[in-house]
């Protein structure tokens, strides 16, 4: 949420930047050009060299023909300036546009969010948060991209025109590539990676729910991923299967044993992921322990226990 308001707040800032810069290259441009035209009308037509005509700029004094063919290079590079400044003048209000959608989906996504995470009283949506690798890829475009933008605006000493080409392309490639990558990240927003129920758990990955008396052990691993949590089912237990789609599950018939990895919700730690699991598992045992005690409790007074009387 706090970078899309800061991608809003530097590109107003370079916004306004962008259109002083741009004014003081056109200008600069539409100085030389009139020098430039001012030395071609007094040239000489018939192509004698005239060294009464001069030109001086950055504390040089160019003569002769060669002041007309100096101001005009000058010139053309002062246009390419100024061309290069409207775009960058333009390249803000992208930002600001780009920052404030950004802002919205953000937004929207916790309510969306906070919302599916309210399915059933009992229910827990867990979904996973990339947002930290989307946005670091994203930066890291964008600081490529700005770095290429300067190499383009101004010269690197101990770099030729060829080299500069070919680091500016590189640098823009790279840009382009990491900039995409974290597009395609945030894209995804916060998928739901697991969901927790009184009944057993279940992913997008699989096509039903495991219960919790089907799992025989269990165990976790952190990875770069999320939390690896490995599921053993028992020979009699129901074997579920992948849903079609790329989803992090991995099946395993022969070992009976089902590979979920979780990527963490913003703020979960591992641990609280691990506590989590273990009271959905608590609270299952001790369903089942309640639910072998009710008929021995009917046995015994010969009165149905009050949520197996009849309404």
């Amino acid at each position: 949420m706090l970078l899309p308001l800061a991608l809003v707040l530097i590109g107003l800032w370079q916004g306004q930047r962008g259109v002083d810069d741009w004014q003081e290259f056109a200008a600069e441009r539409d100085r030389l050009a009139a020098v430039a035209a001012d030395l071609e009308a007094r040239s000489p037509r018939d192509g004698r060299p005239d060294f009464s005509l001069q030109f001086r700029h950055d504390g040089h004094i160019y003569g002769g023909p060669y002041a007309a063919v100096k101001a005009r290079e000058l010139r053309d590079q002062a246009g390419t300036l100024a061309t290069v400044m409207d775009w960058r003048r333009r390249l803000p209000a992208v930002a600001v546009a780009g920052g404030g959608l950004a802002a919205a989906l953000s937004v929207l996504v916790l309510l969306v969010g906070g919302l599916l995470g309210q399915l059933g009283t009992e229910d827990r949506v867990l979904r996973a948060n990339h947002r930290a690798r989307g946005l670091t890829l994203a930066a890291g475009g964008g600081l490529l991209a700005a770095a290429a933008l300067a190499l383009a605006l101004f010269r690197v000493p101990g770099l030729s025109p060829y080299e500069a080409r070919i680091v500016l392309a590189v640098a823009l490639t790279l840009g382009t590539l990491l900039g995409g990558a974290g597009v395609l990240v945030l894209s995804r927003g916060e998928p739901i990676a697991l969901i927790l129920s009184p009944a057993g758990l279940t992913t997008p990955g699989l096509d039903r729910v495991i219960p919790w008396e089907a799992v025989a052990d269990l165990d976790m691993a952190l990875s770069r991923g999320g939390i690896v949590t490995r599921l053993l089912l028992p020979p009699g237990a129901d074997w579920p299967e992948r849903t079609p789609g790329r989803h992090p599950v991995k099946l395993d018939p022969k070992r009976r044993i089902v590979t979920l990895t979780v990527g963490l919700p913003r703020g979960m730690k591992p641990q609280d992921f691990a506590d989590l699991i273990a009271r959905y598992q608590a609270a299952h045992h001790a369903r089942r322990v309640l639910a072998g005690r009710a008929p021995s409790a009917t046995v015994a007074t010969g009165v149905a226990p009050p949520e197996a009387q009849p309404a």
